[in-house]
């Protein structure tokens, strides 16, 4: 989950969404400072919730998502759904809030998520009110996914029942409680299968765009492509997709739908009934009208960020201790990024000022030398071998035997001899 206060102020990508019917688009409109801001233009139900970061962000999020987490989460939607949709002892307003919290965190983890989500709970919607496994939502969606090899199949006599279809998330509801448990398994079972297409999906997606980002922005790569811009670059990357692989354009030639729009959105004309009342609304919210372009799926938004990306003044960089890419924040030479450790509190920037300071160490005599009696000692101290005050008075001595010793006024080995009083006394007593 993104932190907002680690973002910088520089370039705005503003995306609003808005789900109608099978409609699952996003709208992005790219400002001067290069900032992403995504809200919602209404109070949908499974709107994204508004967020701003740094163009590109999102991009990395996606390319290091921890798979392992998403599994769980989108497992935790489907048991939310079937285990808990005809719990009459939860009410309708906290099981909604339940699933609309859930999916929210999933979607700003990382906003391409969102076309999984809605896809996700459209099919789960859909498929006990139509009675029949909604494959062909999964077809239309994620149409490179292995549907061939699927079991599950569109059945002829599916129940059209258009008024559940109008209210999904109650529909859903009661529907859970009088499905008989045969089918009630069946569809588990399915959407079991869905998920694990969706996890498929990510990683296919996520590799083709690291070999993408690879080829843009990896220091060791073609020798040809010396003297390119990056946008050069994923130019022959696109028409090399074509003359080599037979395969159409990605990124380049492919046009968006872009329109003007009012930010926020007052499409719903509630809250004034006069021009007197538009004004004072239009004042109150700060209203912008913004150059949007249509972000039909996950591909429309990969392409959209990707080109703007190259387009701006910004590099992805390769981290010298996780080689995993970053976009440096404070200084365009930074080699390290402030990505946490798993397992540890520490950040790949903080391990990198250490190995320096350990570097650097090496070149002062007799520090590698105090530092590695000192591990021994303080290994004996904290087994009780020797005691505390043992230990504070033999550092206070080889501290200042350091300092002579890097001044030059002793040898190493000499500092050496001075320091190691412990083995030296346990040598003498054995003689």
């Amino acid at each position: 989950m993104y932190r907002r206060n680690q973002f910088s102020k520089k370039c705005k990508i503003s995306i609003f969404q808005k789900y109608r019917g099978d409609k699952m688009a996003l709208y992005a409109t790219l400002n001067e400072n290069n900032h992403i801001c995504i809200y919602p233009d209404n109070e949908d139900f499974l709107g994204v919730q508004r967020m701003e970061f740094p163009l590109g962000i999102h991009l990395l999020n996606f390319m290091y998502l921890d798979i392992d987490e998403i599994n769980m989460a989108y497992t935790q939607v489907i048991d939310l759904i079937t285990q808990n949709a005809s719990n009459t002892k939860i009410s309708m307003f906290d099981y909604i809030e339940m699933l609309q919290d859930l999916m929210a965190q999933i979607d700003n983890s990382c906003v391409y998520m969102h076309f999984y989500t809605q896809m996700l709970y459209e099919i789960m919607s859909e498929t006990p009110t139509s009675g029949v496994e909604r494959m062909d939502i999964l077809e239309k969606r994620m149409p490179d996914t292995t549907v061939k090899n699927c079991i599950y199949v569109e059945h002829e006599n599916a129940n059209k029942d258009k008024k559940l279809k109008t209210d999904r998330y109650i529909g859903i509801r009661k529907l859970a409680s009088v499905i008989d448990e045969k089918k009630k398994e069946r569809y588990i079972k399915f959407y079991h299968y869905v998920r694990e297409e969706i996890i498929a999906d990510i990683k296919r997606k996520r590799a083709i765009l690291k070999e993408e980002i690879d080829y843009i922005y990896k220091k060791i790569t073609n020798s040809q492509l010396e003297g390119m811009s990056n946008a050069q670059k994923i130019y022959v990357l696109d028409e090399t997709r074509v003359i080599e692989n037979k395969q159409d354009n990605f990124y380049i030639n492919k046009p968006f739908n872009v329109f003007y729009r009012a930010v926020p959105n007052l499409d719903e004309r509630v809250e004034y009934k006069t021009s007197k009342d538009l004004i004072d609304v239009v004042k109150r919210d700060s209203t912008e009208i913004k150059e949007l372009y249509e972000i039909k799926d996950m591909n429309d938004l990969i392409r959209f960020e990707l080109l703007k990306f190259v387009s701006s003044d910004i590099e992805f960089k390769e981290c010298e201790n996780c080689h995993q890419y970053f976009i440096p924040v404070n200084r365009k030479d930074e080699i390290y990024c402030n990505r946490p450790i798993k397992g540890t509190e520490k950040t790949c920037k903080d391990i990198g000022a250490m190995n320096r300071h350990k570097e650097k160490a090496g070149d002062i005599p007799g520090e590698k030398e105090y530092w590695r009696v000192y591990k021994r000692y303080k290994y004996k101290a904290d087994r009780k071998i020797i005691s505390k005050s043992e230990f504070n008075q033999w550092n206070y001595m080889a501290l200042e035997l350091k300092q002579e010793c890097a001044e030059g006024k002793i040898i190493v080995d000499d500092m050496l001899q001075r320091i190691e009083v412990f083995e030296n006394r346990k040598k003498v007593g054995k003689k």
